[in-house]
């Protein structure tokens, strides 16, 4: 995968592609073109629960049925993703999370983008200044 674009996203911006009432142009292009494999995204493992979490959200609010649900999850676990361990750095997620006063999960994504050079996308506009 050397000499691909990739990309640290976080899970506002992968339930914006899931969800039917949040879907755009933009997203659906993005992770078409990972589908085909023409960027990459890493992620760290706690993309896994937010995204899953944000899914029994609009489920519990009607935002889905459940076969809408059943799909958008079917959907995610299909999406080729690097999933990156990140239990060598709880240090630096830590670090990160008090200097820019954040949640560990929010600091989880912008350590993993740091560490690995490559740009996050958020739809949190506070994660986009970073």
């Amino acid at each position: 995968m050397a000499g691909l674009d990739k990309y640290v996203v976080d899970a506002s911006v992968v339930l914006r592609w899931l969800l039917p009432d949040e879907k755009d142009l933009g997203s659906s292009e993005f992770f078409g073109r990972a589908k085909s494999g023409k960027i990459q995204i890493l992620v760290p493992e706690i993309l896994l629960y937010e995204v899953l979490n944000g899914i029994k959200s609009a489920l519990i609010s009607r935002r889905l049925n459940k076969q809408q649900a059943d799909g958008a999850v079917k959907t995610f676990m299909a999406l080729e993703i690097g999933w990156q361990d990140q239990k060598n750095d709880s240090a630096r997620v830590m670090a990160i999370a008090l200097k820019y006063n954040l949640s560990i999960y929010d600091a989880a994504y912008v350590a993993l983008a740091k560490k690995l050079k490559v740009k996050l996308l958020s739809l949190d506009k506070k994660l986009k200044k970073i």
